[in-house]
């Protein structure tokens, strides 16, 4: 509202010197000295208003989507939705959730790099706060099996025993996106030495908090994640609808399989 108040008060500090411009023609060359020097200031000051109205603005990343090309986020968006009708026609209907779910790490994760930077991404769906377990995993090597996998196969309290900061949220979720901007042995306890190595920010979202399931997002840059980026947690916030949209799918599947009445057979 005040940006728009004082764009206005600019144009029209620009109609009134101009107005006054054109009436002093008419009177004598004193006052007409006067008149024109008064309207001709006022013009050039509402004139350097409004430039340094737009350069604040442009500053505070107000017209960021202007100087964006237009199709970034629809194209992104078609590319993720035709990967997505694929795994509809190629997946049994019992593996299409999962399916889908990586699929979204895809998406999380070609974004991210895109917008916040070509770094290292490690982005996991943990689930279950008696045994954690995760449901699905992404890095940017393409690998979709987590390396400490084996050893929660062996050991349901696998994540528990070592410490892995999610599970802390697993026993008490909240929808609060947790931002880890700078991950050190002051804020964080590492798992192991390659943890240790790769996670230098961090970002967790519980985005179920009913079963509760986390969307934990790790990238090897130090402050790859701010609290005070709205644009990057805006996009986890969407991320986690997303998410959770093949989650209950997931789970509507689940509950038709325990009675019987699997969507596999009536398809």
């Amino acid at each position: 509202i005040i940006f728009a108040v004082m764009i206005i008060v600019s144009i029209v500090l620009q109609a009134c010197a101009l107005l006054v411009i054109i009436f002093v023609q008419s009177l004598e060359s004193l006052w007409k000295v006067a008149g024109l020097a008064l309207a001709g200031g006022s013009f050039v000051y509402s004139i350097t208003l409004f430039n340094n109205i737009i350069r604040r603005r442009t500053e505070q990343g107000a017209f960021d989507a202007l100087s964006a090309p237009a199709n970034i986020v629809p194209a992104e968006l078609a590319s993720y939705y035709n990967s997505r009708l694929n795994n509809i026609r190629l997946s049994h209907v019992s593996d299409f959730p999962v399916s889908a779910m990586n699929e979204c790490l895809r998406y999380i994760e070609k974004t991210l790099k895109k917008y916040v930077g070509n770094a290292d991404y490690e982005i996991s769906v943990f689930s279950d706060s008696e045994n954690p377990q995760i449901v699905c995993y992404l890095d940017s090597n393409g690998n979709t099996v987590a390396s400490s996998k084996k050893a929660r196969d062996k050991n349901p309290k696998y994540y528990i025993e070592k410490g892995y900061e999610v599970v802390e949220l697993l026993k008490n979720p909240t929808h609060k996106i947790l931002t880890l901007s700078v991950v050190d042995e002051t804020n964080y306890k590492f798992a192991n030495n390659t943890q240790k190595k790769h996670v230098k920010s961090q970002i967790m979202y519980c985005f179920d908090v009913e079963t509760p399931h986390v969307l934990v997002i790790a990238c090897n840059r130090k402050k790859a994640f701010s609290e005070e980026d709205n644009a990057v947690n805006e996009f986890v916030s969407l991320a986690g609808i997303m998410l959770n949209s093949d989650l209950i799918i997931k789970k509507r599947l689940c509950c038709h399989n325990e009675t019987e009445f699997a969507c596999g057979k009536k398809s």
